[in-house]
């Protein structure tokens, strides 16, 4: 499929998209990667995380755009410190610029104002009771850890933004 010249980048797949009519929540997760995305192939500085946020706001109709990564961490659901200097970067002024550069100061602020923060697997597991040392490592083993801890596997839709 060839594309327009003035597309550069084609659609962007957060990890889950959540569509509401108060708010849309993208989420980047991070299972097996040791770091952000910070680069496009076409576009040095350009984080995946406001990435995501950038073309969410596209589709938000005044409605905010809200983030949040999710990461691998230890099994007590506490946050790695490389991960934590990864989002001090990713908040920063410079990271904002560099990925948002079509963007007003507003609304790299109003994107800024709707990033929720970093959470890890295991704590997830955690507040759900279930056990963070036995998460799934590729999608293909989830509807076996489902069924091993007496869940119903769920569909799902995936789409792009």
């Amino acid at each position: 499929m060839s594309r327009a010249w003035y597309v550069l980048e084609g659609e962007s797949y957060p990890d889950a998209l959540i569509e509401t009519p108060s708010y849309i929540l993208v989420v980047e997760g991070k299972r097996t990667e040791r770091k952000p995305t910070i680069h496009t192939s076409w576009m040095r500085g350009r984080h995946q995380l406001w990435r995501h946020m950038d073309a969410a706001l596209e589709i938000a109709a005044n409605r905010p755009v809200l983030g949040l990564m999710i990461v691998e961490g230890p099994s007590d659901g506490s946050l790695p410190k490389r991960w934590l200097a990864a989002v001090r970067e990713l908040t920063g002024a410079e990271a904002l610029e560099s990925s948002l550069p079509h963007r007003s100061p507003t609304q790299r602020a109003q994107l800024a104002d709707g990033f929720l923060g970093l959470t890890t697997w295991q704590r997830i597991a955690i507040e759900f009771g279930l056990a963070p040392d036995q998460l799934p490592d590729v999608v293909t083993d989830l509807p076996g850890w489902y069924m091993s801890n007496g869940l119903v596997y769920p569909t799902t839709e995936f789409s792009g933004v």
